[in-house]
């Protein structure tokens, strides 16, 4: 299964509130960190391929 960039990175920012919320402090701030990563690939995505590229991330929560 495809997800298109917000709907991964969206998904990552709700993994790592419900990890807040249950108190797992350290699994919220890797899965912020893993959003942050990808938003920062997305913004160089967009500069390479213009701001109507939409990225699509296969296999999205491989590394979780």
């Amino acid at each position: 299964m495809d997800y298109t960039f917000s709907g991964y990175v969206s998904d990552l920012i709700d993994k790592a509130d419900e990890a807040r919320r249950a108190g797992n402090r350290q699994e919220a701030d890797r899965l912020s960190a893993l959003a942050n990563r990808e938003m920062d690939e997305w913004k160089a995505h967009k500069e390479r391929c213009g701001a109507k590229a939409e990225f699509v991330r296969p296999d999205p929560f491989r590394d979780i």
